[in-house]
Parts: C-alpha cells; sequence; structure tokens
C-alpha cells in the first residue's frame, strides 16, 4: 500500500519487505510486525502508526514523522544490508519496428561522415544491460550544516553512458510490471566492473555541484562571521598603534609584541572559521540493481563507396532509441567517420587540411580528459553523443574513451566537429620563438596598436547571438584542452595586445592555469561553462565557468573575448567575481581572505608564476615590465598586473619614455590608469607610495600616458 507521508510510506514498505502486514484503517494504519521486527524495534505485534499528530492524539497511534526512532532505525537497516538484484523488463505490448523504421532512424540518429548506413542484418532480439546506483550522500556545510541526499545514476553497461531524466522515468516505471521473465537475466561481471566504476565517477560529479549549490545557503554566514572578526581585530590593532605611537621610547617593544600578537590571533581565529565552515561530503553507496532492457539488434554496413565498415546497433524498445556506440577505433564517443582504411571518429582519423585543432574533446596530454557540460539540453541516452529532448535526439557533451569516460550533461557539439565558419582561420605560424622584434630597443608586439579612436574589437560583420552562444561554448574547451596539453599553439585562441596575450608572452602556455589559481600539481577533469553575455558598449562577450579539477576543487574562471574579422578569439581569463566586466575588486585579492578560498581553497594569484624560457628572456630586456610583473602582482594580484602589462606593450615609440624616467614610475603610472578603469577610486599619494615613488611625477606621467593609450570603460588596457 503507498501513503502520501514519504517518512511513513517508506516504513510501511520496509515493514511489507520484512514479511509483515498493513491494512489501512481510517486515517490511521495497522501494521502486524513479524518476530524478528518486534525484537529489532522492541515492539509489540500489532501497532497503530500515522503520519498526522491530531489523529495520533486522537487514537492514541504511534506519530511516524521525521526524526522518529523507528524511521531511523529501518533506514540504517536498509543501508547497512544494501539492495542488490537483477529484473529484466518486459517486452512493450505495441508491434515491433519493420526494418525500414530502425534503418531510417539509425541514419538519423548516427551522422557519419563520409559514409552511409545500410541494413545487411535482423533484427534479432536481445537485452542491454542497464546499471542502477544509488548512494547516500552526507553534505557538511559547517558545523551546525548537515544534509543528506540520496543520488542515483542509471548507466548503460556497454558504452558506459548514464541514462537522461526522461529514460531513467520509463525504466522505472517498467520495473514494478510483473511478468514471466522478470528473473531471466545473467550478469556478466566483466563488463559490469568499469560500468559500476563510471557510475561511482558520475555520482560523486553530481554531489559535487549539489555541494556547490548548498554551500552557497552558508556562505554569507562564513563572510559575515569572517568580517565581524577582521574588524573586531583591526580595531585592536589600531587602537595598540595610536598607543604605541604615543608611548615612551620603553613602552614601544611591548606594544609592537601585543601587535604582533594579535595578528596570530587574528590568524588563528579566521583559520578557525575557516574549519568551521569547510564543506565536505561522504558517499554510502547502497543500490546496485542490473535491470534487462530488451532490445532489437541489428547488423548495418557503414558504406564509403565500396569500402564496407560492419557495425551492430541496438534498438531500445521501451525507450524507442538507439543505444550508443562508441568508435571502434580508438573507443571515444563522437560523431563517426568513413575513412578510407577504417570506421573511426574525428578524434583518431587523420585531420583534413581544413581541420582545426582541438576543436573536439580530446584526452589531455596528462592522461586525464575533459568533460564538457555546456548549456542546458535533455537528458542523455546513450549513444554517440545523444540526448532525448521532446522526443528527438540532439548532440550532447561526449566522453573520451577508456574507462575514465565522464559523459557530461547538457547540449553541446560532437567531437571533432570544426568551429562554425566565422571568417578566414589564422595562418598556422611557428610558435617556437615567439619574443617580438625589439622596437626602439624594447619588445614589441607589431600590429597590437589599434588604429585612433578605436578602444573596442572591430568585426567584420555583426554575428546572430546563436551563432555567438556556439562559438563561445566551443572556445572554452579548446581553450583548457590545449592548457592541459601544454599546446603552444594556444596563443592563436589569444588577441594580439590582450592581458590573455601579454601572460602567454611570458608564463606559457600553462599561464590559464596561473589565472585563476590552479595547483601546480592538480590536473582539470571537467569543465562547465555559462552562455556568452554581450558587454554593453563594447564588441565584447563575457562568459562565466567552472573547472573540477584532481584536488576535489572548483576554480571558477570569467573569460572575456571577440570575434576579430569573423575568428573568435581570447582577451582575458580572470578568477570569476561578482562584479560586471571590465570591473575587478577595488583592493587587492590578498584582502579577500577566507572569502577567496571558499572557491579556489589552495590558489594563490598575488605570487608572480614562474616564467618560461623565453619569458625570462622578454623580462630581463624590459625593467618596467618586470616591475609589473613582480611588484603589481604582489600588490593588485595577477589580473590587474596583466591588464598594465598589455597596455604597456601596446604603446609605440616608447625610447622618450624608457630614457627620461624610472621603470617603477612608469609601472605605477599604468597601475594607476587601468585600476581607474577597472573601477577602482585610488589616489595618487597611494600608488606613489606603493611604488615608492614621487607623487607628482605621477600624476604628470599619467597625464601623457593615457593621452598615448586612450584607456576608457570598454578598453581597460
Amino acid at each position: 500500500m503507498t501513503v502520501v507521508d514519504p517518512g511513513l510510506d517508506f516504513w510501511l514498505r520496509y515493514v511489507n519487505a520484512e514479511g509483515g502486514a498493513c491494512e489501512q484503517a481510517g486515517d490511521t494504519t495497522l501494521v502486524l510486525l513479524p518476530e524478528t521486527l518486534q525484537h529489532r524495534h522492541a515492539q509489540p505485534e500489532d501497532l497503530l502508526v500515522t503520519s498526522d499528530p491530531d489523529i495520533a492524539r486522537e487514537d492514541h497511534a504511534v506519530l511516524l514523522s521525521a526524526g522518529h526512532p523507528l524511521l531511523t532505525a529501518a533506514a540504517e537497516t536498509v543501508l547497512a544490508r544494501g539492495d542488490c538484484g537483477s529484473v529484466r523488463l518486459p517486452n512493450p505490448a505495441t508491434r515491433p519496428p519493420d526494418t525500414d523504421h530502425l534503418l531510417a532512424h539509425a541514419r538519423d540518429q548516427f551522422v557519419v561522415d563520409h559514409g552511409r548506413i545500410d541494413l545487411t542484418g535482423g533484427p534479432r532480439p536481445g537485452v542491454r544491460h542497464v546499471l542502477r546506483v544509488s548512494s547516500l550522500v552526507t553534505f557538511t556545510l559547517s558545523a551546525d550544516d548537515h544534509f543528506q541526499e540520496q543520488v542515483e545514476c542509471w548507466m548503460d553497461v556497454p558504452e558506459r553512458l548514464p541514462l537522461g531524466e526522461d529514460a531513467v522515468r520509463e525504466l522505472a516505471r517498467l520495473l514494478a510490471v510483473d511478468h514471466p521473465q522478470r528473473d531471466h537475466i545473467e550478469a556478466d561481471a566483466t563488463s559490469l566492473r568499469p560500468a559500476l566504476a563510471e557510475a561511482h565517477r558520475e555520482i560523486r560529479r553530481r554531489a559535487v555541484g549539489r555541494q556547490e549549490l548548498l554551500a552557497g545557503q552558508v556562505s554569507k554566514a562564513h563572510l559575515d562571521e569572517v568580517s565581524r572578526a577582521a574588524d573586531y581585530y583591526r580595531q585592536i590593532a589600531e587602537s595598540l598603534e595610536r598607543r604605541r605611537d604615543c608611548a615612551t621610547p620603553d613602552r614601544i617593544a611591548a606594544y609592537q609584541a601585543r601587535l604582533e600578537s594579535t595578528a596570530a590571533e587574528r590568524d588563528r581565529r579566521l583559520a578557525e572559521i575557516d574549519d568551521k565552515y569547510r564543506s565536505t561530503l561522504s558517499l554510502l553507496p547502497f543500490r546496485m540493481q542490473l535491470i534487462g532492457v530488451p532490445a532489437l539488434r541489428v547488423e548495418v554496413d557503414v558504406r564509403r563507396g565500396d569500402r564496407r565498415y560492419p557495425l551492430e546497433l541496438d534498438w531500445l524498445l521501451p525507450l524507442r532509441a538507439f543505444a550508443g556506440v562508441r568508435c571502434p577505433s580508438c573507443g571515444c564517443v563522437g560523431q563517426l567517420v568513413a575513412g578510407k582504411s577504417r570506421l573511426g571518429c574525428h578524434q583518431c582519423q587523420p585531420r583534413g587540411p581544413g581541420s582545426l585543432p582541438g576543436a573536439g574533446l580530446s584526452v589531455a596530454g596528462n592522461g586525464r580528459a575533459l568533460v564538457v557540460n555546456g548549456g542546458s539540453g535533455g537528458p542523455v541516452v546513450a549513444g554517440t553523443g545523444a540526448a532525448l529532448t521532446n522526443g528527438k535526439l540532439l548532440p550532447t557533451a561526449v566522453a573520451p574513451p577508456g574507462g575514465a569516460a565522464r559523459p557530461g550533461v547538457g547540449s553541446v557539439d560532437r567531437p571533432g566537429t570544426q568551429t562554425p565558419t566565422m571568417g578566414a582561420a589564422p595562418k598556422d605560424r611557428s610558435t617556437a620563438d615567439f619574443r617580438p622584434a625589439p622596437v626602439n630597443g624594447r619588445a614589441h608586439v607589431p600590429g597590437t596598436s589599434p588604429p585612433p579612436g578605436v578602444h573596442s574589437p572591430a568585426t567584420s560583420r555583426p554575428l546572430s547571438r546563436a551563432t555567438i552562444q556556439q562559438v563561445g561554448a566551443k572556445l572554452v574547451p579548446q581553450l583548457w584542452e590545449r592548457v592541459e596539453r601544454g599546446d603552444r599553439s594556444l596563443r592563436r585562441l589569444f588577441g594580439h595586445g590582450s592581458p590573455a596575450d601579454a601572460l602567454f608572452r611570458i608564463a606559457g602556455p600553462v599561464g590559464p592555469r596561473f589565472a585563476i589559481g590552479i595547483e601546480p600539481t592538480s590536473y582539470v577533469q571537467d569543465v562547465s561553462t555559462s552562455a556568452s553575455r554581450p558587454v554593453r558598449g563594447s564588441d565584447y562577450w563575457v562568459l562565466d565557468g567552472q573547472l573540477g579539477c584532481t584536488d576535489q576543487c572548483r576554480y571558477r574562471f570569467r573569460l572575456c573575448w571577440h570575434a576579430d574579422h569573423g575568428r573568435p578569439v581570447i582577451d582575458e581569463i580572470i578568477p570569476s567575481g561578482s562584479v560586471p566586466w571590465p570591473m575587478l575588486p577595488d583592493t587587492g585579492y590578498r584582502n579577500l581572505g577566507p572569502a577567496l578560498k571558499m572557491f579556489r581553497p589552495t590558489a594563490s594569484i598575488v605570487e608572480s608564476p614562474q616564467p618560461s624560457v623565453t619569458g625570462a628572456t622578454l623580462l630581463a630586456d624590459d625593467a618596467v615590465a618586470t616591475v609589473l610583473w613582480n611588484a603589481t602582482v604582489r600588490l593588485q594580484g595577477l589580473p590587474t598586473a596583466l591588464r598594465c602589462l598589455a597596455a604597456w606593450w601596446r604603446l609605440e615609440s616608447i625610447a622618450d619614455l624608457v630614457a627620461g624616467y624610472d621603470a617603477e614610475l612608469l609601472a605605477a603610472a599604468i597601475d594607476r590608469l587601468v585600476r581607474y578603469r577597472c573601477g577602482g577610486r585610488h589616489k595618487y599619494a597611494e600608488v606613489a607610495l606603493e611604488y615608492g615613488v614621487d607623487e607628482g611625477d605621477l600624476r604628470a606621467s599619467s597625464g601623457f600616458l593615457q593621452r598615448r593609450l586612450q584607456l576608457s570603460g570598454t578598453r581597460p588596457w
């Protein structure tokens, strides 16, 4: 029997499973407990239960609500025992599709480049195995906030792809249907192990996403407590400083010692607050069910001229769709390509001259793969990047080869497909030595100075919003794939004279990792991104994303890009913030303290990254860039310093500047100009004190530098 209250319904089903009996008696339920439950829970043979407090008082029934010992004991028993088993779903009562129908669906679902699918055999009845895995996830958000939720994953066993919500809902409905062949299923341990491992990874991925959402509910309390503690110790420090300044010489040392003790106590208290609000999660698997889905197996040939490549497809009868297939050559999940010598995908087939490197998802050089979650889409059914949305199969995120496959959630592009045409692709140029030629005794990037009066990127023609969203979604995986591979062709994605290009010139291909504070020992596992949104008054587009890394941390980033004569280029990569672009936090990142650590626990973007070999040579020849790379990063953070470098390297004919002014003065002036365009209101006296220069000279140099740079709110470098 089923009742409305979920807690009472669970307990009644638990009693029935243990051999008891239940009978509805008006607003209450009469329960007959077997001897095992009588001894286990110390209860009489018959028990009157209800979930209504008023009925419990009037009829003297047991009120079974959240927190009741009977519910807690039953839940602990079920979790400890687990739920393992196997079941075969019934064959649909409808007539199976004919061969013409199956062939038409196969050609629609599996679009093969340079090939065509022809039916050669079948259909033959069969069974497709699906693994159902459930875990109890315990979220600890703070010392006082704890949550428990169930996370469930339905995994297609042969291809190790999670099923979407629509498919899960249909299969779950069929689990309760009784039929003669219900127990006629055999498990294959060889195929179950990799599918079970992938299901565990998928559950953890979903749990981490849920953890971030729940952690946001206590983040304000965390920040408030940090702010109160910081204000308290700041007031004490200011009071001690005033008393020290007015004290006699013999008392100065005592006040200084108290100041140091106060600073140590402040650090200890802030660390305690961080520990109090440290978010953790734990997984307790309790269900593993093997489900046999009736299917029709057909043999097809993928034809390219006279060449034929055999393939087997499974038509899932309850879902009315084909199960997916991996690449027969490399095991990737992507669009199939009928090559001249084999059937493969865009990942393993030789690239033609028009192919764009890194356009699809691929395994990074460190052996780990990037999984992209972008946009909103239907649930994954199983297949070559397929999702079921309103009964239609749409492209979805895909997984890399092997047991480390991590299918994404959402609608993105299939691997191996090229970026939509936005104009002529950049010519392939060597990046072995990317140092620009010296101009007037100084390194300069040719063509980086914009035409007079132009302070924002220009495109050859307006692009539709749909094209912008599609290109932006592809730009993110291209970026992080090349970063993880250490691919020097990464620079082709960066706009000349941009902060991103300045970072590459000094730090090399790993620069974007430093830009958002990823630990050197951590590797990127998955990427998620928002839709691109326009920046008012300019041609820039901004999107926010997250990186999941092997250190179990999520690194948030913001990416600014534009279309340069139809080609998408990246201008800036910074840690994600709450202020609109191009603004940056008004103070140095070091002052964010624990608030920054909530999102990047071990990140440090106020320390200058180690420059590459060519970057060190570049800094050795440019005194101003050296000051910006060292002092400005320490004072203001890496994002501000990169904007300053981009502005400095955009200047032309700087021989008079280098000869007539100190490097510290020029760096301070550029820092003041850039921060002013980023929303900061720093006084000249403060900046002069930070760099150790004269305030009057700083004012004078800032004026003529601004006339040359023409910085604005839409071109802050």
